[in-house]
């Protein structure tokens, strides 16, 4: 890269039969080239996405009248095995984005 930042993309969409797509964003994670890798930036981009969903529920005030999951797709195993740590260390504190 030109620049030495590692980039993420993502993109919300339903997972019925229509498949539609309800929005999508990309960002760079920076950092110096040396230690850049895809383990930094792919949960770079996993953090935005969820920071992205959150942020549209708060300003659009979503209420859904049932639970919902949301699904998260990564081609980095080692990124998935240092968000699973992330995620059972916020779960064992009292922790909130707000």
């Amino acid at each position: 890269m030109k620049d030495k930042l590692g980039t993420f993309g993502f993109a919300w969409a339903s997972s019925g039969a229509a498949k539609q797509r309800f929005g999508q964003g990309k960002g760079r994670v920076p950092r110096t080239s040396l230690i850049m890798s895809s383990t930094r930036a792919k949960p770079g981009g996993v953090f935005a996405a969820l920071t992205h969903l959150r942020l549209t529920i708060e300003y659009y005030k979503v209420k859904l009248p049932y639970a919902f999951a949301v699904t998260l797709f990564c081609n980095s195993q080692a990124a998935l095995c240092q968000l699973k740590q992330i995620a059972t260390d916020i779960a064992s504190t009292q922790f909130s984005t707000t």
